[in-house]
């Protein structure tokens, strides 16, 4: 998570929205339990595919919404925590030949 924090990708969308990605894999079989994807599997495709896109978007809406408050509610505990801890330099580990 905190590994791309700071990844940087020249479109302003993809990086928006990537931001979440980790969030959606947590929660989303805790959000997919809620819709009753049974019932669209048996119903026609048509319903099925809007039902599927539906809760697709629903999906990754509620996780970049978990991710904004994640994040608003983290960063300053995570600042302080930076300012406490000297930042480990592992450059040594590297080997060089």
């Amino acid at each position: 998570f905190l590994l791309f924090k700071d990844f940087r990708i020249s479109s302003l969308l993809i990086n928006k929205l990537s931001k979440a990605s980790f969030t959606c894999f947590c929660v989303h079989l805790i959000i997919l339990e809620k819709f009753e994807i049974q019932k669209a599997v048996q119903a026609s495709t048509f319903y099925m595919i809007g039902h599927m896109s539906i809760v697709c978007l629903a999906t990754y809406a509620v996780s970049y919404l978990a991710y904004k408050i994640w994040n608003i509610i983290s960063s300053p505990i995570l600042l302080r925590l930076e300012n406490i801890f000297v930042k480990i330099n592992l450059d040594f580990l590297i080997n060089e030949e």
